[in-house]
């Protein structure tokens, strides 16, 4: 397939590109600044040109976009809904990612959920052959490195602990540290995404959101202690209160059992005992030497 990837320059969309083309399928990246999802006619042609899509863009942050909620609407909503109208016009099959966090009340998880809505509602309504995968809390090489090491706005969990560890400062942990996460490497994000594509060009579209991590629920306190262990980092924790846009809680981690479909399990999941030290050496490699 001539698979169209919006948000193809970002840490998901750069290794969905690469498991595309691992597959013999050719990736066309769409991606700011020369193409933007809030316009509708640059979509529209982009889509008529590919075969298939992958639909990643959109503003990250969870208390990040409480201050821009605004603009997260134009970007992650009006964004999709500019994917979903093109694919009825064009009949493409496509796929949108969604977050694991859909339940949250802040702009990004409210849009993202939206976003599945109406998804299930041009599949009823309109006919289009689209599904949809919620990707859990995402780790790996490349994704971006935060302020003040980096110059990511977006303070995702690894990046801001295995550079802190490494910079030599007690990592800062929000709340009680007993949220739970499903840290799933970024590989296999992307192979689930490729796979989801796959399925749904040739059977149509998945009838049920699948749920794209290990399975494996770890609270956020443990995954400061590995990293720390990992590093080897002569470093504490410190506790800071929650961030706005958040829920504190335990959370239950993937229902891996939605993968069925695309012929997935969480034994075909890299664990994050193995996964952790191979995005340590990235970051030890990527920090800029102090």
């Amino acid at each position: 397939m001539k698979t169209l990837v919006t948000g193809g320059t970002g840490f998901i969309g750069s290794h969905t590109v690469k498991a595309l083309e691992a597959v013999g399928h050719e990736a066309v990246v769409f991606d700011l600044p020369s193409a933007d999802v809030r316009n509708p006619d640059q979509v529209l042609s982009a889509m008529a040109a590919c075969d298939a899509w992958i639909h990643l863009a959109g503003l990250l942050g969870t208390a990040e976009t409480c201050n821009d909620p605004i603009r997260t609407v134009q970007t992650n909503l009006v964004g999709t809904l500019n994917m979903l109208e093109a694919a009825d016009r064009h009949k493409r099959p496509g796929v949108v990612i969604s977050t694991g966090n859909h339940f949250m009340d802040n702009p990004y998880s409210i849009t993202k959920s939206a976003g599945e809505r109406f998804v299930r509602m041009f599949n009823t309504e309109r006919g289009t052959q689209i599904s949809v995968v919620r990707a859990r809390d995402a780790y790996g090489a490349g994704q971006a490195i935060p302020g003040p090491w980096g110059s990511a706005l977006v303070r995702k969990v690894i990046p801001t602990f295995v550079c802190g560890a490494l910079r030599g400062e007690d990592l800062q942990i929000y709340g009680d540290g007993e949220q739970v996460v499903d840290m799933v490497h970024v590989t296999d994000v992307a192979r689930c995404l490729v796979a989801t594509a796959e399925t749904t060009e040739v059977h149509g579209p998945i009838a049920h959101t699948l749920d794209v991590g290990t399975g494996t629920p770890t609270t956020v306190n443990d995954l400061a202690k590995m990293v720390i262990e990992m590093t080897k980092a002569d470093v504490g924790t410190r506790h800071v209160p929650m961030r706005s846009g958040e829920a504190p809680g335990r959370y239950p981690p993937a229902d891996t059992s939605t993968l069925g479909p695309i012929g997935v399990t969480a034994d075909d999941m890299m664990p994050l005992s193995l996964g952790l030290p191979l995005t340590v050496e990235w970051y030890q490699y990527a920090l800029e030497p102090t």
